[in-house]
């Protein structure tokens, strides 16, 4: 018996020729799975990128800020800086006339001693204009600080040595206004007296 089938066979689709590129050779799994990857990228991973762009943003205006905080804090701490350098060259001028002292002729009177320790308690914040002792052995200092409490360290840290058998005291203290570098300063002048009660051991 002999089976004849009527029915034409169906011709496979085939995909056009675009541009001399046979469609029908091209793997269509990889150009699916692109379009899928694009498809989850625009919906998932561009958001989170821009949020993280956004904090990322938020950081370098906080930094920034700081930054800005950071210039304005140096930018006024600079006339301190001008003033602590002026008061290490009143230190230093204390230091030459402590230098000068040693053409007194009288050695049992010689206060080098005295001006040796003096130089070693007085702070950084405070410096002399004067300092004076006379034939009566009476002390006059006269100079200035930043505040009222560095004068009253001083006079304790002296009144504490062999010197002075604590007689140093303060006989005027006023603010007053000084110029460093073209500007202004509120500073504290004083003027201490007291009485040379021993020289110490001459060296």
């Amino acid at each position: 018996m002999i089976e004849i089938n009527l029915l034409e066979k169906r011709k496979p689709f085939k995909l056009p020729v675009v541009l001399g590129v046979d469609l029908n050779e091209v793997n269509i799994k990889p150009i699916v799975i692109a379009y899928l990857l694009t498809i989850i990228i625009d919906a998932y991973v561009r958001p989170a990128i821009g949020g993280d762009l956004e904090v990322l943003k938020n950081q370098l205006e906080t930094l920034n800020s700081q930054n800005r905080g950071i210039k304005s804090f140096l930018n006024k701490n600079k006339s301190l800086a001008d003033m602590l350098l002026e008061f290490g060259k009143q230190i230093e001028k204390l230091k030459d006339r402590e230098k000068q002292v040693k053409t007194i002729i009288d050695l049992r009177t010689n206060p080098k001693n005295i001006v040796s320790a003096i130089t070693k308690i007085i702070p950084e914040d405070m410096w002399f204009d004067s300092f004076e002792i006379n034939q009566k052995n009476d002390v006059k200092i006269e100079g200035g600080a930043i505040s009222y409490r560095s004068v009253g360290e001083f006079i304790t840290k002296a009144n504490e040595l062999e010197f002075f058998g604590g007689s140093i005291l303060i006989r005027n203290s006023v603010t007053k206004e000084i110029t460093i570098n073209s500007s202004q300063y509120r500073v504290q002048s004083y003027t201490l007296e007291g009485k040379v009660t021993s020289y110490g051991v001459l060296e």
